[in-house]
């Protein structure tokens, strides 16, 4: 009886001081533990969930998926009272996300920078340029990145080339200044008198009259 008694009066005094069954304080989802701007219930804090695997839950963690950026720069604004941003809307808020932006870059190398200054920070922007491009379309396959560009030779034709050979030189070159003439025939003298016999015979005088054999016509008185 005295045991019974004093079972009870625990229980009530448990309870008049706030207590729960299992004999903790239950958390209280609204309150920021580590000051990141996201609500303890927002991160986990009922089941202590601990994204990085570091030993620290979540709601005590001012990096919870320990990709190097604090968790009130991946919270999206400074109200407690929002839900955290998800930049790539994959379902998982960014400060649980190592790749926020979804570009295939991790956040801790896209950094906190703000490259186009378009007010966005790298590791939430998915056009880090500005450019009109996704950075996933710049960057490539994270899993098959393209390779290198490198210089390349000029593709050689197949097709044999003609080399060009010089003419043959002719074994007796002419020119005019260095050619001869040719050799005199000689004609023997038997040849040469029989030519000169052959020559046509003379002409006979002419029979022309003269001036001085004409007689002058008559003349008349």
């Amino acid at each position: 009886m005295r045991a019974r008694s004093l079972l009870i009066m625990a229980v009530l005094t448990g309870v008049a001081c706030g207590g729960s069954d299992d004999g903790g304080t239950p958390p209280d989802p609204s309150v920021d533990t580590d000051g990141d701007t996201i609500r303890d219930g927002d991160e986990g804090v009922v089941t202590a969930v601990d994204t990085d695997g570091d030993g620290t839950p979540d709601y005590q963690d001012a990096d919870a998926d320990g990709d190097g950026i604090d968790d009130y720069r991946e919270a999206g604004d400074a109200d407690p009272a929002t839900p955290p941003i998800d930049s790539d809307r994959d379902g998982t808020p960014d400060f649980r996300d190592t790749d926020a932006d979804g570009n295939g870059v991790a956040d801790g190398a896209d950094g906190t920078g703000d490259f186009d200054g378009d007010g966005t920070p790298d590791f939430q922007d998915p056009d880090d340029d500005g450019d009109g491009l996704p950075d996933s379309g710049e960057l490539g396959d994270p899993a098959a990145p393209r390779a290198t560009p490198t210089a390349t030779a000029s593709p050689t034709s197949t097709t044999p080339t003609a080399t060009p050979t010089a003419c043959p030189t002719p074994a007796r070159a002419w020119s005019t200044a260095t050619a001869t003439a040719p050799p005199t025939r000689s004609i023997p003298a038997t040849t040469a008198r029989r030519r000169r016999s052959r020559s046509p015979p003379s002409r006979p005088p002419s029979t022309a009259r003269s001036a001085s054999t004409t007689t002058s016509p008559p003349t008349r008185w």
